[in-house]
């Protein structure tokens, strides 16, 4: 097991918290492999406690390439990147897991000298360094939107829509469903490896997301983030919990999507074929017979209705409850 990783990475733009996983980001990672686009090589040697790793950009040769050097070791070119590669601003950017390090943009004289024609980051003319996208400076400019609906009824894709959409506004989603997907080895997703082990999974999962919601917790007041949570949220003492975290947010937002009872089965057998995610139908009916639309005094500021307008959505949801009652019933009448 992997209980240390590092990676030291340039990201174009956006920024993913996975690290070489995507087209917008190159990265080299301690056990001497480097990636991107989820595509890992053999490059370069091991690194990890003690060792110094210096990210070299070259973006004035007619090859403009990143590469790295260990301890003074030149590791050699690692990526050459294309004209529409360095069409965005390029960010230094590290990804570690139980690992403390220090990151030096010439602040202080560094271990090794720097090869010939480099210079540290924090010596580039002010007009070629582009500011960073900030977010919101405080919590009173902040955002958090809490999905409502079932699985399948298609809260990932709109968040990840309308998080590109609004680049500026930096969202952060939290999610089982992101976790999940970050469940890797050496970068492949977990796929079709479901079945027999959602409650395991979701388990792990929720473990991991109250751990973020803790650390989430602690550091809002310092750095400020907009926010996206991306879980069903169809129990109303559930939502007014997790609101609680985020009551000193400007903006708290319900964003619902409901959809019909065959649309569901419809978006959750592509789901099951496509990315092998089962829920079991017994949970899915819980959820659908606790199911309540959110209401603004649990603490939102404002309700969205998605797909479905208010009072369409309201329809299928007790319709939703009056298909569990009449099942439970029928299920006391044949056993009577």
């Amino acid at each position: 097991k992997q209980w240390y990783q590092r990676r030291v990475a340039i990201t174009a733009g956006d920024i993913d918290i996975s690290l070489g996983e995507n087209g917008t980001s190159w990265g080299y990672g301690g056990t001497a492999k480097k990636s991107h686009d989820n595509k890992y090589i053999s490059y370069g040697d091991k690194y990890g406690a003690g060792d110094a790793i210096v990210c070299y950009i070259d973006l004035e040769s007619n090859d403009k390439t990143i590469s790295f050097a260990k301890n003074g070791k030149n590791l050699g070119t690692a990526f050459k990147l294309t004209a529409d590669q360095i069409k965005k601003p390029l960010f230094p950017s590290v990804s570690t897991k139980n690992i403390k390090f220090l990151l030096n943009f010439g602040q202080q004289p560094t271990k090794q000298p720097l090869l010939d024609g480099y210079k540290m980051i924090a010596f580039t003319p002010a007009n070629q360094i582009h500011p960073c996208i900030a977010g919101p400076a405080t919590l009173a400019e902040a955002e958090f939107i809490m999905m409502v609906g079932l699985p399948a009824a298609g809260k990932s894709t709109w968040c990840e829509s309308h998080a590109a959409a609004h680049p500026d506004k930096r969202y952060n989603i939290l999610g089982t469903n992101l976790i999940m997907e970050k469940m890797k080895i050496t970068g492949l997703a977990r796929k079709r490896n479901y079945h027999g082990r959602w409650e395991e999974l979701i388990k792990k999962a929720t473990g991991i997301l109250n751990t973020l919601f803790k650390v989430v917790e602690q550091k809002l007041e310092r750095f400020p983030r907009n926010i996206i949570l991306d879980q069903t949220n169809v129990y109303e003492s559930a939502r007014r919990r997790k609101l609680r975290n985020f009551s000193t947010f400007g903006r708290k937002v319900a964003v619902v999507i409901v959809n019909s009872g065959e649309e569901l089965i419809k978006r959750n057998a592509k789901r099951e074929k496509e990315e092998g995610k089962f829920v079991p139908e017994s949970a899915v009916m819980e959820m659908k017979a606790n199911f309540r639309t959110p209401v603004l005094s649990e603490g939102l500021t404002e309700i969205q209705f998605i797909e479905m307008d208010e009072g369409a959505a309201k329809k299928q949801i007790d319709d939703f409850q009056k298909r569990k009652k009449y099942r439970l019933r029928l299920c006391v009448d044949t056993t009577a």
